[in-house]
């Protein structure tokens, strides 16, 4: 039988380093890993480009189970609940908005006073 590191991660791969998914040091609590894999941030472009589970299933050859299991995942991982709120997030990701000053050369109409 196969080992579980081998199982998750595929032969020859790696498990992940010490303190990213085990619990010692971190009083028995697990850590959470908060970067996307390469195939999450795949599923998150193509959630961005307003593709269903199940067309992004078609174009990853996975199933719309596993394409759900993967949003639910990168949502625990953002802190979103929706798709929308996940491609808001990844869009101020990849391109910050800076705060913009007010324009100096606005007036502002008096109003009356009911």
């Amino acid at each position: 039988m196969k080992n579980m590191n081998q199982l998750v991660n595929g032969p020859g791969l790696t498990p992940p380093p010490n303190g990213v998914s085990s619990s010692k040091g971190t009083g028995g609590k697990k850590t959470q890993r908060t970067e996307l894999s390469p195939r999450q941030t795949e599923i998150v472009r193509w959630v961005a480009q307003g593709l269903s589970d199940r067309e992004i299933g078609n174009k990853l050859a996975l199933t719309e189970e596993t394409v759900g299991w993967h949003l639910k995942n990168i949502f625990l991982k953002r802190g979103v609940h929706a798709r929308a709120a996940l491609v808001a997030h990844f869009l101020q990701e990849i391109s910050p908005m800076r705060p913009v000053a007010p324009p100096t050369n606005v007036r502002v109409a008096a109003t009356a006073s009911l």
